[in-house]
């Protein structure tokens, strides 16, 4: 089954996921984020020996200031965790509700956009989605689908 119907189909059940049919499909995933970015949240374990790290969701959002999309990002990490892991991306900068984030141990990541269209944020998401090992990229708003599109 397809990673994000499955994280779909998990949400609206209300019941909790097992990632094990994820797996078995996939490669399996190298021990999480060797060299941090700037984030508050610490969720960096080590994966025991023949252990599979937990399936990586990062969502993208222009910020974190209260709001219908952002109040969505806290609670798809609220009712993914675990045994997902969480990021967030904040396209401009974080706001108020990323101290719930961090208290959930989700790592949130400002890209500091400024005004205008650059298209290098494209690349700066996919270089986030691919150092955290993100298996679905969950963009919220049409700004934000619009980078992680590229």
């Amino acid at each position: 089954m397809n990673t994000a119907i499955f994280v779909a189909a998990s949400l609206l059940a209300r019941e909790p996921v097992n990632p094990v049919s994820l797996r078995s499909a996939a490669a399996p995933y190298a021990p999480h984020d060797p060299a941090p970015i700037r984030s508050k949240a610490s969720t960096d374990r080590a994966t025991p020996a023949g252990e599979l790290a937990a399936p990586v969701v990062m969502q993208v959002v222009i910020n974190l200031a209260p709001g219908g999309a952002e109040s969505l990002v806290v609670e798809i990490a609220k009712r993914l965790s675990p045994p997902f892991r969480t990021v967030v991306c904040c396209l401009d900068l974080t706001g108020p509700l990323e101290r719930e984030l961090v208290a959930l141990g989700v790592r949130v990541v400002a890209l500091g956009r400024r005004p205008g269209f650059h298209p290098a944020l494209g690349y700066r998401i996919a270089r986030l989605a691919s150092r955290y090992r993100a298996s679905v990229l969950h963009c919220h708003q049409y700004s934000p689908f619009v980078y992680g599109s590229l």
